[in-house]
């Protein structure tokens, strides 16, 4: 009898400590999916919260200007950071060629950012430039204003010809964040502070 209770009591064991196992991996199964998601929602919140960027380009370098609006008419004031990549590339057969954006350490397109931008933003050492407002529903903050092109900074280049040829590019990327200081710890790694309309960046 007594081996009999012991193989039960130690079945029994067995029992719960699968239940127990089963339990625990259900748990976590349930946290990494809801951390999953919430970090997908996150990571392409721009378009969660419909805000887009604008651009305007004429026939001239001059012509050409850049925004990002919140288009939500009624939605949520976010949190927006943007940075920069230009290039000059050219196709052929297939293959893509790059010369430098530079010549003799100085950019040969000039950028004439607008005062909300030079007043508005500020570089973060992860190269990202963060805004130091929230951005309403319906409103629109311009970033650049024009382009030129230093025509006689390129004569000096050993690749002139190249730069008349080529195709220049700047492609502006942006996150936005709803303007919650939990959710922007959790996904940028940012401590922040709101004051009304203002964000105070803390890192």
């Amino acid at each position: 009898m007594k081996i009999l209770e012991q193989l039960k009591k130690s079945t029994n064991n067995k029992v719960l400590l699968v239940i127990s196992l089963l339990a625990v991996i259900a748990i976590m199964t349930v946290v990494v999916t809801f951390y999953n998601d919430q970090t997908f929602a996150s990571r392409y919140a721009n378009k969660i919260y419909n805000v887009v960027l604008e651009k305007k380009a004429g026939n001239k370098w001059e012509d050409t200007e850049f925004s990002i609006k919140n288009n939500e008419s009624k939605g949520k004031e976010v949190v927006l950071r943007v940075n920069y990549n230009e290039i000059w590339s050219k196709v052929d057969n297939n293959d893509t060629y790059t010369i430098d954006n530079n010549v003799n350490g100085e950019n040969v397109v000039e950028k004439t950012w607008t005062l909300e931008f030079l007043s508005g933003f500020h570089e973060s050492e992860d190269g990202w430039y963060y805004y130091n407002k929230t951005l309403k529903p319906n409103e629109t903050i311009r970033i650049l204003r024009k382009l030129q092109l230093k025509e006689d900074l390129i004569e000096t280049s050993p690749y002139k010809e190249d730069y008349q040829t080529y195709d220049y590019d700047i492609t502006f990327n942006y996150e936005v964040l709803e303007a919650d200081k939990e959710l922007v710890k959790e996904v940028w790694n940012r401590d922040v502070r709101f004051e009304k309309d203002r964000v105070i960046w803390r890192s």
